[in-house]
């Protein structure tokens, strides 16, 4: 159990579909960490999700923010993962954390050091596929 007294929010929930055949979820408050992990594809995760706020004894509404993986890993099990995190904030009007830590337990140390975090109002893929915005023109 890691605390978050210096957390702005009091319930985060981070969502991890970077893994072929493994979501994950963990709902940080400001007195536990309860974590959710499934041999699952990523199409799951709502189902995860739904599973890990019933297990904590807690409705959407608790949620004050959102931290997604957006990298590395499986391009389509990163984007469903963006793709329910951006549907959930913009359904809450919460604000996203865009994660790139490689595993769950770093991620949630991660969140813990809140003043370096990047609040966007939309989540994206970060992939050396994809190019960004700024340079579409010189490709």
């Amino acid at each position: 159990m890691i605390k978050s007294e210096n957390s702005p929010f009091q319930t985060i929930l981070i969502i991890n579909s970077t893994e072929r055949d493994r979501s994950e979820a963990a709902l940080v408050t400001q007195k536990e960490t309860i974590i959710e992990s499934e041999p699952v594809r990523a199409q799951e995760l709502p189902k995860l999700i739904t599973k890990l706020i019933k297990r904590a004894g807690l409705g959407l509404e608790a949620i004050k923010a959102l931290a997604v993986f957006n990298q590395p890993g499986s391009l389509t099990g990163t984007r469903i993962g963006v793709t329910v995190a951006n549907i959930l904030a913009w359904d809450r009007n919460l604000p996203i954390i865009e994660i790139s830590s490689l595993d769950l337990e770093s991620a949630i140390k991660e969140v813990h050091n809140w003043s370096e975090h990047k609040y966007v109002k939309v989540a994206a893929v970060k992939t050396p596929f994809l190019p960004d915005k700024k340079n579409l023109g010189k490709i």
